[in-house]
């Protein structure tokens, strides 16, 4: 993979990550608005879980990703595998953390 290939690709994850935050609150938001009983911020539902969410699917995975940028322009790619396996490893219990607090925010 080619220098520009790979800054590509991890600018790409910059990006998504904000943006799949984005879309599960909204999920969850559409999800509690139907039941009318709660306020649409999912957020305040679980506050412990909501953190953890943040910091495992968006906060850690953004970090690692940060770095791997320099990392890329560098040409060190062991560093920038290595840095981007660790997002990606930030990613799973992140993202089950969100399935947790969806499941929360609709059993609410």
């Amino acid at each position: 993979m080619t220098p520009l290939l790979k800054s590509l690709a991890v600018i790409l994850i910059l990006l998504a990550m904000p943006v799949s935050g984005a879309c599960l609150q909204g999920a969850q938001g559409a999800a509690v608005g139907q039941s009318q009983q709660v306020s649409p911020f999912s957020l305040t539902l679980s506050p412990v879980l909501s953190v953890l969410w943040a910091l495992g699917a968006v906060v850690l995975p953004l970090v690692a990703a940060g770095l791997a940028l320099p990392t890329c322009r560098l040409r060190s790619f062991m560093s920038t595998t290595g840095l981007l396996y660790l997002a990606m490893i930030a990613i799973l219990p992140g993202q089950l953390l969100g399935q947790l607090l969806f499941f929360v925010a609709a059993s609410a």
